[in-house]
Parts: structure tokens; sequence; C-alpha cells
């Protein structure tokens, strides 16, 4: 965006991003592999174009525009978003817990428990919720988006109960159906016996089935394939193919990654190319390693 504003080459853009970084015209010229004269005259452009007189100048300059464009994404993703709402709860001890509404906000409640998966969706879809009378609460589970980790020693399912009914208790709704996706549903039936009715009932929606119910053939995913095969050796193999494919899906990006994953099913690639759909991928991603991944690690191996 800066780039946009200023009318930056991309050479430039990579020598003001160096320079904002902390790094040196010399530090700046080995890490591009060229000379510090090109560097400097690469500079001299950028102080012309941004209109700045010093390096401090070109600092402030730099970093208005930065924040500027930083906090209108944030008005124009609410904007864009009119069926969605998000907040902290505040829990015991300082933690934060990350809520977000989506759809029919007086509508019929369900509750989106969810383990790599952010039940955020594309603006066109909570349309659809909001017209079909659905209230979707999406609970990000500790130690994942913003959600806090419990305090270590803490008793999980206790833990996940207690939060799973303070959002609850604030939305004044007495009871509601509670949806687990993917590797939830471990975590999702432990802690039922703890939310003192207010799960009306459970609805499973999985594709991760422990490995005694699980038909190899018919798995069509090579990630969810590569994982379950990890999982019959041990947790520290399984470890390494999910942080492999965390790792993969950020280099190539959530569309390409989710085409090449789901390939054998039209219907799938013709939902990833529906707008706002990768968007709400890479979303996902950046929830479920927002605080590491070690829970995502645990919550698989418990499934499986």
């Amino acid at each position: 965006m800066v780039a946009r504003v200023f009318g930056l080459t991309q050479a430039e853009c990579s020598v003001l991003m160096a320079f904002l970084d902390g790094q040196t015209i010399s530090d700046i010229a080995k890490n591009r592999e060229t000379t510090t004269v090109t560097v400097r005259t690469q500079f001299q452009r950028i102080m012309e174009k941004t209109g700045s007189h010093s390096q401090a100048e070109l600092m402030r300059n730099t970093l208005a525009i930065s924040q500027f464009f930083q906090d209108m994404s944030v008005i124009a993703n609410v904007a864009g978003h009119p069926n969605r709402k998000q907040f902290d709860i505040m829990r015991p001890g300082g933690r934060s817990l990350d809520v977000c509404l989506v759809g029919d906000m007086s509508g019929l409640p369900v509750i989106l428990l969810s383990t790599l998966s952010r039940h955020t969706f594309p603006s066109w879809y909570e349309e659809k919720l909001a017209d079909g009378g659905v209230l979707a609460i999406h609970i990000w589970r500790q130690g994942q988006g913003r959600s806090d980790p419990l305090p270590k020693g803490f008793n999980l399912a206790l833990g996940m109960a207690d939060d799973l009914i303070a959002p609850l208790n604030h939305l004044e709704i007495k009871t509601c159906p509670l949806i687990c996706w993917e590797g939830s549903t471990v975590d999702a039936l432990r802690m039922s016996h703890h939310t003192e009715g207010h799960i009306s009932k459970i609805m499973c929606f999985s594709s991760f089935l422990p490995l005694r119910l699980r038909n190899p053939k018919l798995t069509l995913t090579p990630w969810a394939t590569a994982m379950s095969e990890a999982a019959k050796m041990s947790p520290k193999v399984l470890r390494m193919i999910i942080i492999a494919g965390q790792k993969a899906w950020q280099a190539v990006g959530s569309r390409n990654f989710a085409r090449s994953q789901l390939h054998a099913s039209a219907a799938d690639l013709h939902t990833i190319d529906l707008p706002g759909v990768s968007e709400a991928l890479s979303d996902v991603l950046l929830g479920s390693i927002a605080q590491g991944l070690d829970e995502n690690c645990r919550t698989m191996n418990d499934v499986f």
C-alpha cells in the first residue's frame, strides 16, 4: 500500500522495508547481492518520491501512511461484513476469550467450536445465515486466535466448559446446540459433562475419524492421508506432518493449498473459487497458529 501511494518500484519497496527494519545501506546491499552505489541510488529515489528531506522524515511519512491504511482496513472489513460482530470476553486471571457472532443477531443460536478452522465466513454466506434466522456463535479455542491459553495445570474439560458458558451468559442464552468441527469433537464430548445443561445437543462434523474406523481408500485429501498414516506411528511423527502442512499452506497461499488438497472434488474446487473463501481460509491459518501449534498437535493426536 505504501508502494502504491508513493509510486515505488518493487526494488525500491524492498529497500524501504529493509530500511524500516533497521538495516544499513551496506546490510541492504549485501542481502540483495548488489552494490552500495545501487542501493544509495534507490534510496535517493525513495526520498524524492516520498518528499522526505531526512531519514527521520522518511520514517515518519512511511509509518503515517501505513497506520492510516491499517486503520482503514479494519473499518472496511467491518463495513463489508454487516452480519458479523467480534468481541473479547475477559475470563478469570485476565485471560481473553475471542468470540465472533455471525448471521441474525436475534436468531436461533448455535455454538461453533473450532480446532483447525475458523468459522467466520465470506459476507455472502453470513447473509445466508442472517436470512435463515441463524446466529452462529464461534468461540476460538484456548491458545488460538485471540483466545489466551488456559493456565498450566488447569483441567482442560472444565476450562473449556466454563469458557463456553461465559458468552452464553453474556448473550442471555440459556441453552443451544453445539457444532464441533474436525478435531474439536473429542473436546466437545469431554466438556459436555460440565456445561450445566447449556448444551441441548452435540452435532459432529469431522473428516478425522479414529484410526480403527478409517478407510484409507475413502480419504481424498493428501494432508489428511499423511496425518492418519503418521498417527499410526507416533505423536512425534504426526506433529511433524501437521507442522509441515501448516508451513506448506503458508508458503503457497490458501487458495493454491486448498486446490492442491481438494482437487479430487469438483464441488470443493468450485467452492474455493467463490468470493471471499480464500480470504476466510487465510483467517483459519492465522488464527490456528496464532499462539503456536502445540494445541493443534495435541488435539489431532487425541482425535486419531
